[in-house]
This record gives C-alpha cells, sequence and structure tokens, in this order.
C-alpha cells in the first residue's frame, strides 16, 4: 500500500525508481501494482477499482487524493502480519 500512496501523490513513475525506492525487485513491483489494480472501495465495481497502468518501463496511476493518506491500521490489523499458515 506505501507504493499506492506514494504514486497517489506523484501520478507516474518508471519501475526501476519503483523499485529502488521500496527495496523491491522490478518484477515484483509490477506484480504488486498488478494485483493493486484490482482493489478499490465498496462497491466495488469497475468505476471504484484502482486506475494503475503499467506500461514496459512506467507506471501510472490516476487515484483519489484519499489513497495518499497513510492508512491507519487497528491494533488488531496491526498484529495479524505475517499471517502464519494454518
Amino acid at each position: 500500500m506505501a507504493i499506492v500512496g506514494w504514486l497517489a501523490q506523484v501520478g507516474e513513475a518508471a519501475i526501476d525508481e519503483l523499485a529502488l525506492r521500496f527495496g523491491m525487485d522490478e518484477a515484483e513491483v509490477v506484480r504488486e501494482l498488478e494485483l493493486a489494480a484490482c482493489c478499490g472501495v465498496p462497491p466495488y465495481t469497475p468505476d471504484a477499482l484502482m486506475e494503475i497502468e503499467v506500461s514496459e518501463t512506467t507506471v501510472r496511476a490516476f487515484l483519489p487524493p484519499e489513497f495518499a493518506r497513510p492508512r491507519r491500521l487497528t491494533p488488531a490489523e496491526g498484529l495479524r502480519w505475517p499471517r502464519r499458515p494454518v
């Protein structure tokens, strides 16, 4: 979610810059952003999903301003990570 918040502020960035900034490899950045593009806010219809475009070298995001603010977790949400396999 940190990548999404940062992209909501800047709008567009190079994939290699994102990888360096967030300590990930480029393929991982692309995977995470492709997954994020499937997320949104209720009612989760296509018009309520995050609009993220990933090209060969760059990422563009058209996100509402509320995505630029850090998400506040409850204590229970904060303690759930990482989940242990059952």
